[in-house]
């Protein structure tokens, strides 16, 4: 099991990347949150399976809607508290 925190750079508001990321987050069983920060970039956290932890930031990475240019990513501890992959606002 893994927990990661991502930080995405690039285009990535206004293009849908937070509901497809979700559901590809959905689809890989991933628990956690996504949402728009107020500098432009998109902030998660994913959460589960290590390998398809690692699957789903490569997703963000190269198949998402938008243009991502850079991912700042770490892990962090599990967090048991998160029961599905949310959008926040």
């Amino acid at each position: 099991m893994l927990a990661k925190h991502l930080l995405i750079s690039g285009l990535v508001q206004g293009v849908f990347f937070r509901a497809n990321s979700q559901k590809k987050a959905q689809e890989l069983d991933l628990v956690g949150w996504i949402k728009n920060t107020k500098d432009g970039r998109v902030e998660a956290i994913a959460q589960g399976d290590a390998v398809k932890v690692e699957e789903f930031v490569r997703w963000c990475q190269y198949d998402t809607p938008g243009k991502v240019t850079k991912i700042k990513e770490k892990k962090i501890p599990m967090d048991d508290r998160f029961e599905s992959f949310d959008i926040l606002y």
